[in-house]
């Protein structure tokens, strides 16, 4: 990925469904507007070009690796290029959940070839902060039911055979998204926040980080 030499800062968060990213994200931005710094936060899977072909394609069943794959990856483009990009470089901290982190790891694990994935993404900018929210699969898998956050035939890897249902396949799959996190986080030298941690306690510890970003 390229460097990041825009003004300014790009921030993203990873980990499992149910770790509580977009809670803390949302705290930050609202953090980080208070003391000043115009802020946005973006997700995958919302570019305004191509969100709406993946859900349509994830309901009838589309979808085979491959072209999980280079959709997500067209979805990514036309997310940098027109909200992160312009962003940057009007000073904006940008905050993301879910990075191409989270595509490189199922991409892996839908049978791509990793130097084929990364190419895929080269494109991107490398973050000046990657936070990894690190949670074990049973608290994830308890909050995604106490949100009722039913998870598609993709989301939860039955597409790849990983169980005979939705429930089974979930776990089975969030299990092994778990293993790519743990690699990625050392490869990429993210962050680690422990998610079993008090709300309050996981701010504390990405404000003094990111106070150290932008004071820098």
């Amino acid at each position: 990925m390229q460097a990041n030499n825009y003004p300014g800062k790009l921030i993203v968060a990873e980990g499992l469904d149910g770790s509580g990213k977009t809670t803390q994200f949302n705290l930050l931005k609202n953090w980080l507007e208070i003391n000043g710094f115009a802020t946005q936060v973006f997700k995958r899977k919302t570019s305004n070009l191509i969100a709406s072909s993946i859900n349509q394609a994830k309901e009838a069943k589309l979808l085979l690796p491959v072209t999980y794959s280079l959709i997500h990856a067209a979805d990514f483009s036309d997310i940098m290029y027109h909200k992160i990009v312009p962003a940057l470089k009007a000073g904006f901290v940008v905050l993301f959940i879910k990075y191409v982190y989270t595509s490189i790891a199922k991409d892996y694990l839908r049978g791509q070839n990793r130097d084929w994935v990364l190419k895929l993404y080269d494109f991107g900018l490398e973050p000046d902060l990657t936070f990894y929210f690190k949670t074990d699969i049973e608290s994830a898998l308890d909050r995604m039911t106490q949100e009722e956050k039913e998870k598609d035939y993709y989301d939860s890897g039955m597409d790849i055979g990983f169980g005979p249902n939705n429930h089974l396949a979930l776990r089975n799959f969030q299990s092994k998204l778990l293993e790519q996190y743990e690699l990625m986080s050392k490869l990429y030298n993210f962050k680690v926040i422990d998610a079993t941690k008090p709300i309050q306690t996981q701010q504390n510890k990405m404000k003094s980080m990111i106070e150290s970003l932008l004071n820098g």
